[in-house]
């Protein structure tokens, strides 16, 4: 998957393997390219010091000035004593509003300090953040999440799926989303378990299932 400006959701129970996969995905960019091309990534998260995965791109030295973690924690927010819509304005929208050819993570901010601000946000980037060339990745643990995941599943280019951790949902998101038959879901899912831990939904025309195996048109 090339990250330019493309909208990603990734859904999944466990928390390290999204993490992962995504850190995954912008060690390969960063890797790839040279320090003129490489994209700077503003990691917003409620657990920028606690996900030990994180500092597979955090803690490298080479790709410091690349990383920018924003601790949107219930704690950080407590303790800097603002209001959270402050605490939004200066810590998250002053930092990256401006930013052009950027990647922007938003990991389960639902339960951040700021989740209101943080979705209403994330909805606008993902809606007109083409425009300045940049990239909305967004980690949720439920497909269907109300208000957090609607503007996600509607405008992303790509959903990555993580079958193998819950099946069930997954099932019922290809038959009621996708618009598969019970039967055809219910086989594409274990389709996808059996072939690789992650697969990535392309959700515009042509739409398709890619695993580490095999594309499968839809």
């Amino acid at each position: 998957m090339v990250l330019y400006n493309k909208w990603h959701f990734f859904f999944g129970s466990s928390p390290p393997s999204d993490t992962y996969w995504i850190t995954e995905l912008i060690l390969r960019h960063w890797k790839s390219v040279g320090p003129f091309q490489r994209r700077h990534v503003y990691y917003l998260s409620p657990e920028l010091h606690e996900d030990l995965t994180l500092r597979r791109i955090s803690d490298v030295r080479k790709y410091e000035d690349w990383f920018h973690g924003i601790d949107v924690s219930i704690d950080a927010v407590e303790a800097s004593g603002q209001t959270p819509d402050t605490y939004f304005k200066e810590k998250v929208f002053d930092q990256v509003h401006h930013t052009r050819n950027s990647i922007i993570v938003c990991d389960d901010f639902q339960d951040s300090g700021i989740p209101n601000q943080l979705r209403k946000y994330t909805d606008r980037l993902l809606r007109t953040g083409r425009h300045k060339g940049q990239s909305t990745i967004t980690l949720q643990h439920n497909l269907r999440n109300s208000q957090f995941s609607r503007q996600s599943v509607g405008s992303c280019k790509h959903i990555v799926l993580f079958p193998r951790a819950q099946r069930g949902k997954v099932t019922t998101f290809l038959r009621d989303t996708v618009g598969l038959s019970l039967r055809q879901a219910k086989q594409l899912t274990e389709l996808m378990s059996a072939t690789g831990r992650a697969a990535v939904l392309r959700m515009h025309a042509p739409m398709m299932l890619i695993s580490e195996q095999y594309i499968k048109v839809i």
